[in-house]
């Protein structure tokens, strides 16, 4: 399982037409592993940001208020 996710994420990387990635699902099944210490650490090594939104107040407080799409366009946009 972990290389198809990981080869999802390579074909991510190499799309020209990529947009943010968010990656969502339940808790514990590895998504922290496989996007930071994977992926992350094999294409980006020290350039990339990671966003625990457990500990981020503000975007926990946006998280659990609105999963609206044009309103994640609005606060995207305004940092």
């Amino acid at each position: 399982m972990e290389r198809i996710a990981a080869q999802k994420l390579m074909e991510w990387n190499n799309s020209k037409r990529r947009k943010p990635l968010i990656i969502w699902g339940a808790r514990q099944v590895g998504k922290t592993y496989l996007v930071k210490d994977i992926f992350a650490e094999t294409c980006y090594k020290d350039s990339y940001i990671y966003i625990d939104c457990k500990v981020e107040d503000e975007i926990s407080n946006f998280c659990s208020k609105t999963a609206d799409s044009g309103y994640c366009h609005w606060f995207d946009g305004a940092y």
